[in-house]
């Protein structure tokens, strides 16, 4: 919101795996107020924003293609705080849903990286310098894991509401778990239309639509053009 200085951000991960593995680090501005979201959230907004094609026949049987968007209706124990470490200060720390999380603020890649390992929010030795990164860029750190005794079904959406003048999605450290060409979609709601500063603005190429089988092919000209605009 350009008139109070506050970001909302609801995301949503899909995850694979046992939930004793599942570990989530997000990187963050300024520490934020950490809440759940509803399942459906992004199911209705997809339905309502998801980009759909055909064509039009006229009754002289000339056709003329229209695009349109269609409408449709574990680790540390939560009851003993973390404990700072040389390097890494707990900012915060509380339950949220199924999921435990610890809002961290660090100097120090290397000791943010150990405290993380050591309270069981494991992260592969290639995220060093990915998180260091965001050290560099004065970023905190939320950290999140599922309860003991939950289970991976009960992974909902999260609410990160932050007070900032810039939305931030950290794709960098995302890259660690992530499968190839996954598919990453973001929402923008404001009065005005947002465009990334920091990443090439890309437009797909319409021709190459699939016209006659309602776009179906829309993902993999999506991954077409990113990878023409150098990924």
């Amino acid at each position: 919101n350009p008139l109070t200085g506050d970001v909302t951000a609801t995301i949503r991960i899909f995850y694979q795996g046992a939930a004793d593995d599942f570990a989530w680090v997000v990187p963050v501005s300024v520490p934020p107020e950490i809440s759940i979201a509803p399942q459906d959230f992004f199911d209705r907004l997809r339905q309502r924003t998801r980009p759909n094609y055909y064509v039009q026949w006229d009754e002289e049987s000339q056709c003329s293609p229209w695009g349109m968007m269609l409408e449709s209706d574990s680790g540390f124990d939560a009851s003993d705080p973390a404990p700072n470490a040389g390097g890494v200060e707990v900012i915060d720390q509380q339950d949220v849903g199924a999921y435990e999380t610890v809002t961290l603020e660090s100097d120090d890649a290397e000791a943010l990286y150990n405290w993380l390992n050591a309270n069981g929010f494991d992260q592969p030795e290639e995220s060093l310098p990915l998180i260091e990164h965001y050290i560099k860029n004065d970023m905190f750190f939320v950290a999140m894991k599922l309860k003991r005794g939950a289970d991976v079904g009960e992974i909902q959406p999260v609410t990160l509401k932050m007070q900032s003048w810039e939305a931030c999605v950290p794709l960098i450290l995302t890259r660690i778990a992530a499968t190839p060409d996954m598919p990453v979609r973001i929402w923008m709601l404001g009065q005005a239309r947002a465009v990334p500063t920091n990443w090439l603005h890309v437009e797909i190429n319409e021709k190459k639509i699939d016209w006659f089988n309602y776009g179906s092919n829309y993902d993999d000209v999506v991954t077409q053009a990113i990878n023409e605009a150098s990924g």
